[in-house]
Protein backbone atom coordinates (compact mmCIF):
# COMPACT_ATOMS: atom_id res chain seq x y z
CA UNK A 1 0.00 0.00 0.00
CA UNK A 2 1.19 3.49 -0.86
CA UNK A 3 0.21 6.89 0.59
CA UNK A 4 1.61 9.91 -1.26
CA UNK A 5 2.94 12.66 0.99
CA UNK A 6 4.25 15.18 -1.54
CA UNK A 7 4.77 15.73 -5.25
CA UNK A 8 3.22 14.38 -8.44
CA UNK A 9 4.28 11.22 -10.23
CA UNK A 10 3.13 7.91 -11.63
CA UNK A 11 3.18 4.21 -10.90
CA UNK A 12 2.94 1.48 -13.53
CA UNK A 13 1.12 -1.63 -12.27
CA UNK A 14 1.24 -4.59 -14.65
CA UNK A 15 1.55 -2.12 -17.51
CA UNK A 16 -1.30 0.17 -16.39
CA UNK A 17 -0.06 3.69 -15.57
CA UNK A 18 -1.64 5.45 -12.58
CA UNK A 19 -1.03 9.19 -12.12
CA UNK A 20 -0.96 10.35 -8.50
CA UNK A 21 -0.47 13.40 -6.28
CA UNK A 22 -0.34 14.41 -2.59
CA UNK A 23 -2.83 12.50 -0.46
CA UNK A 24 -3.52 9.81 -3.07
CA UNK A 25 -3.43 6.11 -2.16
CA UNK A 26 -2.45 3.09 -4.26
CA UNK A 27 -2.61 -0.67 -3.93
CA UNK A 28 0.20 -2.79 -5.41
CA UNK A 29 -1.33 -6.29 -5.64
CA UNK A 30 0.62 -9.44 -4.84
CA UNK A 31 2.68 -10.62 -7.83
CA UNK A 32 1.98 -7.44 -9.80
CA UNK A 33 4.96 -5.90 -11.60
CA UNK A 34 5.23 -2.27 -10.56
CA UNK A 35 7.57 0.71 -10.89
CA UNK A 36 7.21 4.42 -10.15
CA UNK A 37 8.55 7.58 -11.75
CA UNK A 38 8.59 11.36 -11.54
CA UNK A 39 8.53 13.31 -14.80
CA UNK A 40 8.36 16.74 -13.11
CA UNK A 41 10.79 19.02 -11.36
CA UNK A 42 9.41 18.58 -7.83
CA UNK A 43 10.59 15.92 -5.39
CA UNK A 44 7.99 13.27 -4.62
CA UNK A 45 7.60 11.47 -1.29
CA UNK A 46 5.41 8.55 -0.34
CA UNK A 47 4.97 5.97 2.42
CA UNK A 48 4.64 2.24 1.77
CA UNK A 49 3.15 -0.45 4.01
CA UNK A 50 3.14 -4.18 3.29
CA UNK A 51 2.30 -7.62 4.64
CA UNK A 52 5.94 -8.73 4.31
CA UNK A 53 6.28 -9.79 7.99
CA UNK A 54 3.38 -12.20 7.47
CA UNK A 55 5.01 -13.51 4.28
CA UNK A 56 8.30 -14.02 6.16
CA UNK A 57 6.45 -16.12 8.72
CA UNK A 58 5.03 -18.27 5.93
CA UNK A 59 8.34 -18.51 4.05
CA UNK A 60 6.91 -16.68 1.03
CA UNK A 61 8.82 -13.37 1.09
CA UNK A 62 10.60 -12.87 -2.25
CA UNK A 63 11.54 -9.88 -4.41
CA UNK A 64 12.19 -9.89 -8.15
CA UNK A 65 13.86 -6.80 -9.65
CA UNK A 66 13.48 -6.55 -13.44
CA UNK A 67 15.02 -3.10 -13.80
CA UNK A 68 13.84 -1.28 -16.92
CA UNK A 69 12.60 -4.37 -18.78
CA UNK A 70 9.47 -3.63 -20.80
CA UNK A 71 6.35 -5.04 -19.13
CA UNK A 72 5.53 -7.01 -22.29
CA UNK A 73 8.72 -9.02 -21.79
CA UNK A 74 8.07 -9.83 -18.13
CA UNK A 75 6.47 -13.09 -16.95
CA UNK A 76 2.81 -13.01 -16.02
CA UNK A 77 1.42 -13.61 -12.54
CA UNK A 78 1.28 -17.27 -11.43
CA UNK A 79 -1.13 -19.33 -13.51
CA UNK A 80 -4.19 -21.00 -11.99
CA UNK A 81 -6.95 -23.33 -13.16
CA UNK A 82 -10.00 -21.25 -14.04
CA UNK A 83 -12.59 -24.03 -14.14
CA UNK A 84 -13.07 -27.72 -13.45
CA UNK A 85 -16.32 -29.60 -14.14
CA UNK A 86 -17.92 -31.69 -11.46
CA UNK A 87 -19.65 -31.42 -8.12
CA UNK A 88 -17.01 -33.14 -6.02
CA UNK A 89 -15.21 -31.21 -3.24
CA UNK A 90 -12.01 -30.78 -5.27
CA UNK A 91 -13.79 -29.33 -8.33
CA UNK A 92 -15.76 -26.94 -6.12
CA UNK A 93 -12.55 -25.85 -4.43
CA UNK A 94 -10.86 -25.19 -7.78
CA UNK A 95 -13.77 -22.99 -8.88
CA UNK A 96 -13.86 -21.15 -5.54
CA UNK A 97 -10.12 -20.35 -5.67
CA UNK A 98 -10.51 -19.28 -9.29
CA UNK A 99 -13.24 -16.80 -8.35
CA UNK A 100 -11.05 -15.44 -5.56
CA UNK A 101 -8.10 -14.97 -7.93
CA UNK A 102 -10.28 -13.24 -10.52
CA UNK A 103 -11.55 -10.85 -7.84
CA UNK A 104 -8.05 -10.16 -6.53
CA UNK A 105 -6.69 -9.44 -10.00
CA UNK A 106 -9.55 -7.09 -10.80
CA UNK A 107 -9.52 -5.01 -7.62
CA UNK A 108 -9.25 -1.26 -7.39
CA UNK A 109 -5.76 0.30 -7.57
CA UNK A 110 -6.06 4.04 -6.83
CA UNK A 111 -7.92 6.47 -4.55
CA UNK A 112 -7.61 10.14 -5.48
CA UNK A 113 -7.61 12.73 -2.72
CA UNK A 114 -10.09 14.77 -4.77
CA UNK A 115 -12.67 11.97 -4.45
CA UNK A 116 -12.51 11.61 -0.65
CA UNK A 117 -15.61 12.18 1.46
CA UNK A 118 -15.13 12.16 5.23
CA UNK A 119 -18.08 11.23 7.43
CA UNK A 120 -18.72 11.68 11.14
CA UNK A 121 -18.32 8.59 13.33
CA UNK A 122 -19.54 7.66 16.84
CA UNK A 123 -15.91 7.68 18.01
CA UNK A 124 -15.66 11.45 17.67
CA UNK A 125 -13.88 11.91 14.36
CA UNK A 126 -14.76 12.20 10.73
CA UNK A 127 -13.20 9.48 8.61
CA UNK A 128 -12.96 7.79 5.22
CA UNK A 129 -11.51 4.61 3.74
CA UNK A 130 -8.41 5.02 1.58
CA UNK A 131 -7.83 1.34 0.79
CA UNK A 132 -10.31 -1.30 1.88
CA UNK A 133 -12.53 -4.06 0.50
CA UNK A 134 -15.52 -1.86 1.34
CA UNK A 135 -14.55 0.45 -1.55
CA UNK A 136 -13.46 -2.16 -4.08
CA UNK A 137 -9.89 -3.08 -3.12
CA UNK A 138 -8.63 -6.66 -2.90
CA UNK A 139 -5.63 -6.16 -0.61
CA UNK A 140 -3.89 -8.99 1.23
CA UNK A 141 -5.23 -8.17 4.65
CA UNK A 142 -4.15 -4.55 5.01
CA UNK A 143 -6.71 -1.78 5.27
CA UNK A 144 -5.97 1.96 5.30
CA UNK A 145 -8.23 4.78 6.46
CA UNK A 146 -7.85 8.44 7.38
CA UNK A 147 -9.55 10.20 10.27
CA UNK A 148 -9.70 13.87 11.24
CA UNK A 149 -9.84 15.06 14.84
CA UNK A 150 -11.45 18.39 15.69
CA UNK A 151 -9.43 21.06 17.56
CA UNK A 152 -9.06 20.20 21.23
CA UNK A 153 -10.89 16.89 20.86
CA UNK A 154 -9.97 13.20 20.70
CA UNK A 155 -10.92 9.87 19.27
CA UNK A 156 -12.53 7.58 21.85
CA UNK A 157 -10.41 4.90 23.51
CA UNK A 158 -10.34 1.32 22.19
CA UNK A 159 -8.05 -1.72 21.74
CA UNK A 160 -7.60 -4.71 19.41
CA UNK A 161 -5.09 -7.57 19.04
CA UNK A 162 -3.29 -6.43 15.88
CA UNK A 163 -0.87 -3.56 15.63
CA UNK A 164 -1.91 -0.19 14.22
CA UNK A 165 0.42 2.16 12.38
CA UNK A 166 -0.52 5.80 12.06
CA UNK A 167 0.99 8.59 9.98
CA UNK A 168 0.25 12.21 10.93
CA UNK A 169 -0.73 14.08 7.76
CA UNK A 170 -1.59 17.39 9.43
CA UNK A 171 -1.69 18.79 12.95
CA UNK A 172 -0.26 17.92 16.35
CA UNK A 173 -1.39 16.10 19.46
CA UNK A 174 -0.66 13.08 21.59
CA UNK A 175 -1.72 9.46 21.96
CA UNK A 176 -2.52 7.51 25.10
CA UNK A 177 -1.05 3.98 25.11
CA UNK A 178 -1.48 1.58 28.03
CA UNK A 179 -2.32 -1.96 29.08
CA UNK A 180 -5.27 -0.51 31.02
CA UNK A 181 -7.62 2.41 30.21
CA UNK A 182 -5.88 4.42 32.95
CA UNK A 183 -2.25 4.73 34.04
CA UNK A 184 -0.62 4.50 30.60
CA UNK A 185 1.70 6.96 28.87
CA UNK A 186 1.06 9.96 26.63
CA UNK A 187 3.15 10.15 23.45
CA UNK A 188 3.29 13.51 21.63
CA UNK A 189 3.17 13.69 17.82
CA UNK A 190 3.17 16.24 15.04
CA UNK A 191 2.95 16.39 11.27
CA UNK A 192 5.17 13.78 9.61
CA UNK A 193 5.43 11.49 12.67
CA UNK A 194 4.62 7.77 12.79
CA UNK A 195 2.69 6.31 15.74
CA UNK A 196 2.94 2.55 16.38
CA UNK A 197 0.25 1.03 18.60
CA UNK A 198 1.40 -2.35 19.90
CA UNK A 199 -0.82 -5.43 20.18
CA UNK A 200 -3.93 -5.09 22.37
CA UNK A 201 -2.97 -1.80 23.99
CA UNK A 202 -5.69 0.61 24.98
CA UNK A 203 -5.15 3.72 22.88
CA UNK A 204 -6.70 7.11 22.27
CA UNK A 205 -5.54 9.88 19.90
CA UNK A 206 -6.06 13.51 20.90
CA UNK A 207 -5.64 16.80 19.02
CA UNK A 208 -4.01 19.37 21.30
CA UNK A 209 -4.20 22.27 18.82
CA UNK A 210 -7.09 24.58 19.82
CA UNK A 211 -7.43 26.06 16.33
CA UNK A 212 -6.71 23.37 13.72
CA UNK A 213 -7.89 19.86 12.98
CA UNK A 214 -5.46 16.93 12.85
CA UNK A 215 -5.50 14.36 10.03
CA UNK A 216 -4.09 10.88 10.67
CA UNK A 217 -3.77 7.92 8.29
CA UNK A 218 -4.32 4.57 10.02
CA UNK A 219 -3.13 1.17 8.76
CA UNK A 220 -4.36 -2.18 10.15
CA UNK A 221 -3.95 -5.84 9.20
CA UNK A 222 -7.58 -6.61 10.01
CA UNK A 223 -8.61 -8.86 7.14
CA UNK A 224 -5.95 -11.51 7.74
CA UNK A 225 -4.63 -11.11 11.27
CA UNK A 226 -7.94 -10.63 13.03
CA UNK A 227 -9.78 -13.24 10.99
CA UNK A 228 -7.07 -15.77 11.86
CA UNK A 229 -7.19 -14.80 15.53
CA UNK A 230 -10.99 -15.00 15.51
CA UNK A 231 -10.76 -18.62 14.37
CA UNK A 232 -8.08 -19.46 16.94
CA UNK A 233 -9.33 -17.47 19.93
CA UNK A 234 -13.12 -17.65 19.70
CA UNK A 235 -14.98 -16.42 21.79
CA UNK A 236 -12.33 -13.86 22.82
CA UNK A 237 -13.40 -10.29 22.07
CA UNK A 238 -11.11 -8.90 19.37
CA UNK A 239 -12.19 -5.27 19.36
CA UNK A 240 -13.06 -3.51 22.58
CA UNK A 241 -14.30 -0.06 23.54
CA UNK A 242 -15.39 1.36 26.90
CA UNK A 243 -19.16 1.33 27.67
CA UNK A 244 -21.13 3.64 25.38
CA UNK A 245 -21.59 6.40 27.93
CA UNK A 246 -17.80 6.59 28.50
CA UNK A 247 -17.06 6.36 24.77
CA UNK A 248 -19.56 9.12 23.97
CA UNK A 249 -18.14 11.37 26.70
CA UNK A 250 -14.63 10.91 25.30
CA UNK A 251 -15.65 11.35 21.66
CA UNK A 252 -18.23 14.12 22.06
CA UNK A 253 -20.52 14.89 19.16
CA UNK A 254 -18.62 15.35 15.86
CA UNK A 255 -21.72 16.82 14.19
CA UNK A 256 -21.19 19.99 16.26
CA UNK A 257 -17.79 20.62 14.60
CA UNK A 258 -17.41 23.15 11.80
CA UNK A 259 -15.13 20.94 9.71
CA UNK A 260 -12.78 22.76 7.28
CA UNK A 261 -12.68 22.17 3.54
CA UNK A 262 -10.58 19.13 2.63
CA UNK A 263 -7.38 20.24 0.86
CA UNK A 264 -4.48 18.15 -0.40
CA UNK A 265 -1.57 17.62 2.03
CA UNK A 266 1.52 19.79 1.80
CA UNK A 267 5.15 19.08 2.63
CA UNK A 268 6.73 20.01 4.94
Amino acid sequence: MVFVVAGWGWTEIDGARVEWGPGDSLHLPAWAWHRSGNDGGETTRYLTFSSEPLLHTMGMAILEDAGTTDVADLPQRPAYTEHLDGDDPYARRVRRLSREQQARRGGRLHTSWDDLELRNTPRGTRTTFLLDRAIGYQASGITMAMFEIAPGRGQSMHRHPGEAWLYVVEGSGHSYLGTEPEGGEMHPWQKGDIIVVDHFLWHQHLNTDPGRTAKVVRIHMFDTLLETMRALCDPLVLFEEPPDHIRDAQARDPSTVDWPELTRPTWP
